[in-house]
């Protein structure tokens, strides 16, 4: 609104956040999370959401309550949907039709982190748990010692990385993979298919079923800076695991082709060390080596704008196949944006299909991958929900929510302007000026980075600066 009130600091707590869109296997629908910030008890709270894809109802609140609600994860068949809640007192996995009614707690198993992952016939999930000393199922607690009680909140800590925000203290935790029955007589039942002093993440099913493909660490010296990271495969009922990367570099979110036969990843190969670009890498699942599949890219894959208001447990973003397998789905940090590409799989051959200044930090495809789901931020409009209608190489995207119009309508905000320009021997850099609203003359301009820089003060990052620029004046 041009001629609204100026921000202040308190508008942080009307701030609605929306992400983590999944769309419904048909792509009629749309569930999300949104999360707001409570300012009595100061805590997040988030809920999930769905929105149907052709625009013309109003979005409605899947789930209820005050506790976190995220992650969830469509069916295969569209009929139920699994999500992560905190409302038994931890972060455990839910169950509910995705029509709606009561959630049903699918597993007593605590402390699930990242996202669920259906298997291929909707009979099991895969999920990572957080375990520790102390985790084990059961409500009771064992039998302990008088010093073991009087020293149980004595941390001792030994490790260089040993706190993450949202996380906490990392020390005596590891990530491993879990699969848990959804479906019959052990429903409900998990198996633990990773064990010692390792982490893993991100979970992939192979098309047959048969495999989970993860990215991990099981090089304890390695664990404290994440430098380096594998893509391993499990047998999805219990094995041996398998290393398919050479520790190179970092290796994550795995997504296996149509036919099972490649496993695309992201990560880099430490080229320019740590601040190599990210790009999209294959390799095959019977063994080989890997290949940069954006080689000579000049931007880094993935979301690289720099934000904090997104809400909860957001996750990062996976290569998604085209059905044919001919290409690869992703989005990609340039030019103060964060927009979709399509990457032919022969040749490496890179096309841009979204335009504008938009930061898509999450996206989503149904089943055809011909229809995307979105979580995008602009200058002007915060947090919502798009959708898009691939086809070939253009995208029609359109706004399904207005999650933060009451509060828009009442603020002044402003658009920033870009320019480019080049240092001496140097690649050509950004940078944006912002002039707050009912300006009188003075001029606030950001802070400039080059287009490949690993991580930039964007779009997103000036609608921050904006708040603090105008409460001050």
């Amino acid at each position: 609104m041009r001629n609204g009130r100026p921000l202040i600091s308190e508008d942080l707590f009307n701030l609605k956040a929306v992400n983590d869109p999944q769309i419904s296997p048909d792509g009629s629908k749309i569930a999300y999370v949104e999360t707001i910030m409570d300012r009595n008890t100061n805590e997040y709270k988030s809920r999930i959401w769905v929105v149907t894809t052709s625009g013309q109802d109003e979005p409605r609140p899947l789930t209820s309550g005050t506790a976190l609600d995220f992650a969830p994860r469509w069916s295969p068949d569209g009929t139920l949907i699994s999500f992560i809640s905190t409302r038994s007192g931890s972060r455990q996995l839910w169950i509910m039709p995705a029509t709606g009614g009561e959630p049903q707690l699918l597993s007593r198993i605590r402390n699930v982190a990242g996202s669920p992952v259906w298997s291929p016939d909707g009979r099991t999930i895969a999920c990572i748990i957080r375990l520790s000393a102390e985790d084990k199922e059961g409500d009771g607690e064992p039998e302990q010692s008088p010093r073991e009680r009087f020293s149980k909140d004595v941390l001792v800590i030994d490790q260089l990385r040993y706190k993450l925000d949202s996380v906490g203290f990392l020390v005596n935790k590891n990530w491993h993979l879990f699969t848990v029955q959804v479906m019959g007589p052990e429903k409900g039942a998990f198996q633990q298919l990773t064990f010692g002093n390792y982490n893993f993440s991100s979970p992939a099913w192979s098309p047959d079923g048969r495999f989970i493909a993860v990215a991990g660490n099981r090089i304890s010296e390695r664990t404290e800076l994440e430098l380096v990271n594998d893509i391993w495969v499990v047998p999805s009922g219990g094995g041996t695991p398998r290393q398919l990367t050479r520790s190179t570099g970092p290796a994550n979110d795995p997504s296996w082709s149509p036919d099972g036969r490649l496993i695309a990843y992201t990560g880099h190969d430490r080229r320019s060390g740590y601040y190599t670009n990210r790009g999209i890498w294959l390799v095959p699942f019977e063994g080989g080596e890997p290949r940069e599949l954006t080689a000579g890219f000049r931007f880094p894959v993935g979301d690289y704008a720099i934000k904090d208001v997104l809400g909860v447990a957001q996750p990062g973003v996976t290569p998604r196949w085209s059905t044919n397998g001919k290409s690869i789905y992703m989005n990609v940090s340039a030019y103060g944006a964060v927009h979709l590409w399509q990457f032919s799989v022969p040749d490496g051959g890179a096309v841009q299909l979204t335009y504008g200044a938009l930061v898509i930090y999450n996206l989503h495809f149904s089943s055809g991958a011909c229809r995307v789901a979105m979580a995008v931020t602009t200058p002007t409009l915060p947090n919502d929900i798009w959708v898009g209608e691939i086809t070939g190489e253009t995208v029609r995207e359109r706004r399904l929510t207005n999650v933060n119009s009451d509060w828009l309508d009442q603020v002044a905000l402003a658009r920033p302007t870009r320019f480019a320009f080049r240092s001496a021997g140097g690649p050509q850099g950004e940078g944006w000026i912002l002039h707050p609203p009912r300006f009188f003359g003075r001029s606030i301009s950001g802070s400039s980075y080059p287009p490949n820089s690993w991580r930039a003060y964007r779009h997103v990052w000036l609608r921050v600066f904006l708040r603090v620029s105008i409460a001050r004046n």
